[in-house]
C-alpha cells in the first residue's frame, strides 16, 4: 500500500469525514480513539437491541406505535406492507398511498417488524418441560375440582404434595433475597401445603408464627407463583396498614415487571404482565390486574392489597390473606382489641364458600383475634391451626445454655434466628420489664397481663431438682448406668387422672415426706375412655406399686366409678379410687389451683430436672401453670391438663401434712411413743414402691 493510499484513507465513523495520518498504523479505522469509542459502542448497542427484538423482551426505544404502525398493521394492507417489508416498495411509495411522511413510516416499520417477529415467535412458544414442573396449573385445578369432598383421597394428597414441591422449586429459582437464593424451611412448606389446601377446599387456616420468621416473603413469592401459574386468580391480602399492605403488593409488581427470567421462561415471546396504560387495566398502590387475566369486569383484580382501616371493597376473591392484622399498638386497648374484632369480621364477609382463608400472624396480646379463633375449635366455624414458636417447647436442654439448641433441632429457624439471638431477644426483654413479651411473640404463648399465680422464675429457681430425674430414682444419663439419681426418700405416693373422651387424659404422680411435695412421674396418652384410664392405673402399679388414685369425678365421668371393669381393677390390684369432684372450686385461692403457688414457690415442691425426659415433663407443666390466673382463665388451649391431674390429691397432701404437724407436737408434749423415730412406718399407713 503507498503513502498516498494510506494518507487518502477516511474514518471509519459515518459522521466524521477526517482523514487518517501518515503517523496512524496502516490498519488503523478511526482518525481517534474517542471516535473509534463512539464507534464502539453503537454497535454495542446495536448488538443489544436485536438479542432483545430476537429474546421478545421489548422493542427499540425509537420504535412507535401511532397512527402509521396501525395503518401498516392493518389487514386489509397486509399485500402493500408485505412488498414494504420485502424490500419489493420503497418507504416513499407508501408513504404516499398512507397520506404519511416517510420518517413516520420509517419510524413504524421497526416496530411492525418487531410485531411480526413475535407473533411468529408466540405461534411456535411453548414452555419448556422445566417451567410446566414448576408451574403445574392443571394441577392446580384437578386439585380445586376435588374439593372438600375429596380431601381424604390418595389423590387429592398426591396433587398437594406435588404442587409444593413445585412451589419449592419456583421459588428457589426465580427468587433472590439480598443477593441469594432464599431459605425455604420445612416449616415454609407445612404453610404453603396448608394455604394450597385452604384454597382448594375453602377452608380457614390460622398460622401462627414468630416474627421474623420469614412470613412475608414466603407469602410474596407464593402469590407470584399463584398468579404466574393461574392469571385468573383473585387475591385479597390485607395487612395491619396501607403502607405494609402497598409494599406487599409492590414486591409482587416488581417480580411480575422486573423479573426477566421470569417472564421470559412464563411467556410467549413479546408478551409482558403488566397491561398497556390505555388497556382499561392499569396497576395502582393498592391493585393490579395482570395482561393474561381473561376475567376482565371491574371486580376481577388479580391481587388486591388494602389496611385494616381501608373499606373492604365488595370484591370476589379466590383467596382471602390477612398477615399480622394486629400489632402492639393496636392491641393496648380493650376498644382497640375490640375494633380489631369487628374489622376481621368485615374481612370476612368477603369469603365465599370457595374461598380460602389465611390468617397468618404473631401473638399480640392473650385477648388478641387468634384467641378468639382458637375458642371456635370443634365447631362448624373451627379454624385449623397451626402454631409454630421460634423454640420448641419440647427442648430437653438446659434454656440457660447457649450450646447444643441449634443443633439439637428444637430452634425453628437456627439457619436465621439461632438460640443465641433469641436468648438476646429473652434478656433484653426481661431487662425491659415487659412481663411475658419474649413467650407470646416468639413462642406464641402469650401469659395473662394480670392475676397470674405462678411465678415461673421463681420455680426454676426453687423448686428443680437437676439431680433427680423422672422416677424415684432413674440414671441420668442413659448411656451411664452409674450415673443414678438421688433416691427419693421412703414417704407416701399418690396420683391424679384427668381423664378425657376423644382428647388426651393426664396423670400425675406425687411423692410425699417430710412436708415436702415431689414429682414422680408424668403420664399423657391418647384417651381411651375406661380402657385408657386402667391401662395407666396397672402401669403405674407395676412400676410403682401406686394404690392410691384420685379421678375427676363429673357428669361425664361418674359412669367410670360405677363400671365393673372398674371395681374389679380396684380389688384385683388392691388399689383405691376416690373421686374429686371439680367446678368453681379450681379458683378457691385456698384449696383451689392456686392454693399450690406458695408450694412451688418456697421449694416445697420438687420438680425433676436431671435427665432429657425429667426436663421434657417438667417444661410441660411449667408452661400450663405460666397460663394459670386468679379467674381460672386459659390463654391457651392445651391437649392435655397435666395441672389438674396434679391438684386433684393437693388437698388431701395437704392434710397429711396437717396430721404430721399434729402428731409431731403430741409426740413433744407426751412421752407415751417412746421409739417412735426408730419405727419404719407411720401409724396412718402409707403408699409404698419397690425397695422401701
Amino acid at each position: 500500500m503507498s503513502d498516498k493510499t494510506t494518507y487518502n484513507r477516511v474514518c471509519y465513523l459515518p459522521e466524521c469525514k477526517k482523514r487518517i495520518p501518515l503517523t496512524r498504523s496502516s490498519r488503523a479505522k478511526y482518525c481517534s480513539k474517542n471516535h473509534m469509542q463512539r464507534a464502539m459502542n453503537r454497535n454495542q448497542r446495536k448488538r443489544t437491541k436485536a438479542k432483545r427484538i430476537a429474546a421478545g423482551y421489548s422493542d427499540s426505544p425509537t420504535a412507535r406505535r401511532g397512527d402509521a404502525y396501525k395503518k401498516m398493521m392493518d389487514p386489509a394492507h397486509n399485500i402493500i406492507v408485505g412488498l414494504f417489508l420485502a424490500g419489493k416498495l420503497d418507504a416513499n411509495h407508501l408513504a404516499n398511498v398512507f397520506g404519511m411522511s416517510k420518517s413516520a413510516i420509517l419510524r413504524a416499520e421497526q416496530a411492525v417488524r418487531v410485531t411480526h417477529h413475535m407473533e411468529n415467535a408466540a405461534h411456535t412458544w411453548r414452555p419448556t418441560w422445566r417451567v410446566r414442573a414448576m408451574l403445574p396449573v392443571e394441577k392446580l385445578e384437578a386439585l380445586k375440582a376435588l374439593g372438600v369432598k375429596g380431601e381424604d383421597t390418595v389423590a387429592f394428597k398426591v396433587l398437594v404434595d406435588e404442587l409444593v414441591r413445585s412451589y419449592s422449586v419456583f421459588s428457589r429459582y426465580y427468587f433472590t433475597l439480598e443477593g441469594q437464593r432464599p431459605l425455604i424451611a420445612d416449616f415454609h412448606l407445612v404453610w404453603i401445603r396448608a394455604i394450597i389446601i385452604a384454597y382448594a377446599t375453602g377452608g380457614k387456616q390460622l398460622i401462627l408464627s414468630p416474627p421474623r420468621h420469614g412470613k412475608s416473603e414466603m407469602l410474596v413469592r407464593f402469590c407470584t407463583w399463584l398468579i404466574v401459574m393461574f392469571p385468573n386468580i383473585r387475591i385479597m391480602w390485607v395487612a395491619a396498614n396501607s403502607d405494609v399492605a402497598k409494599l406487599m403488593l409492590g414486591s409482587v409488581k416488581d417480580h411480575l415487571v422486573n423479573n426477566e427470567r421470569l417472564i421470559h421462561d412464563s411467556l410467549p415471546p413479546g408478551e409482558v404482565f403488566k397491561p398497556a396504560r390505555d388497556s382499561g387495566k392499569p396497576w395502582s398502590q393498592k391493585e393490579i390486574k395482570v395482561n393474561q387475566q381473561s376475567w376482565v369486569g371491574q371486580k376481577s383484580s388479580s391481587m388486591l392489597a388494602l389496611g385494616r382501616t381501608s373499606k373492604i371493597l365488595s370484591r370476589d376473591v379466590d383467596l382471602l390473606i390477612v398477615d399480622d392484622l394486629e400489632d402492639l399498638d393496636t392491641t393496648r386497648e380493650a376498644s382497640q382489641r375490640e375494633y380489631s374484632r369487628q374489622k376481621f369480621a368485615e374481612i370476612g364477609t368477603r369469603k365465599e364458600e370457595r374461598t380460602g382463608w389465611v390468617n397468618i400472624c404473631s401473638r399480640q396480646h392473650p385477648d388478641d383475634i387468634p384467641n378468639h379463633l382458637m375458642k371456635l375449635d370443634g365447631t362448624l366455624l373451627s379454624w385449623r391451626t397451626i402454631t409454630n414458636s421460634a423454640h420448641s417447647e419440647d427442648c430437653d436442654l438446659d434454656p440457660d445454655e447457649i450450646t447444643g439448641h441449634d443443633e439439637n433441632g428444637c430452634v425453628l429457624f437456627p439457619a436465621v434466628r439461632s438460640y443465641r439471638w433469641l436468648s438476646e431477644k429473652r434478656l433484653e426483654m426481661e431487662a425491659l420489664g415487659i412481663a411475658g413479651a419474649y413467650e407470646m411473640r416468639y413462642l406464641n404463648r402469650p401469659i395473662p397481663e394480670t392475676g397470674i399465680v405462678f411465678d415461673i422464675q421463681a420455680i426454676r429457681e426453687n423448686a428443680l431438682d437437676r439431680n433427680r430425674g423422672i422416677g424415684l430414682g432413674e440414671p441420668i444419663d442413659e448411656n451411664d448406668p452409674d450415673s443414678v439419681s438421688s433416691l427419693l426418700p421412703l414417704g407416701r405416693l399418690v396420683a391424679g387422672l384427668d381423664p378425657s373422651a376423644r382428647g388426651v387424659q393426664a396423670a400425675f404422680l406425687w411423692h410425699y415426706r417430710d412436708d415436702v411435695l415431689s414429682m414422680v412421674d408424668i403420664e399423657t396418652q391418647e384417651a381411651g375412655g375406661f380402657a385408657g384410664a386402667h391401662r395407666i392405673m396397672e402401669k403405674w402399679h407395676d412400676e410403682y406399686e401406686l394404690t392410691n388414685w384420685y379421678y375427676e369425678a363429673n357428669a361425664q365421668q361418674i359412669e367410670f366409678f360405677r363400671d365393673p371393669r372398674t371395681k374389679e381393677l380396684a380389688t384385683r390390684l388392691g388399689i383405691s379410687i376416690k373421686p374429686y369432684y371439680t367446678g368453681r372450686n379450681k379458683q378457691d385461692p385456698e384449696l383451689g389451683i392456686s392454693s399450690m403457688a406458695p408450694w412451688y414457690h418456697s421449694g416445697k415442691i420438687r420438680l425433676p430436672f436431671g435427665s432429657p425426659e425429667a426436663r421434657h415433663k417438667t417444661n410441660m407443666l411449667l408452661r400450663q401453670l405460666e397460663l394459670w390466673t386468679t379467674d381460672g382463665v386459659k390463654s391457651k388451649r392445651s391437649l392435655t391438663d397435666i395441672k389438674m391431674a396434679s391438684w386433684f390429691p393437693f388437698p388431701t397432701i395437704v392434710k397429711w401434712g396437717n396430721q404430721d404437724n399434729d402428731v409431731t407436737m403430741q409426740l413433744a408434749e407426751e412421752s407415751s411413743y417412746p421409739g417412735y423415730g426408730q419405727i419404719s412406718t407411720a401409724p396412718w399407713g402409707y403408699t409404698g414402691y419397690p425397695g422401701s
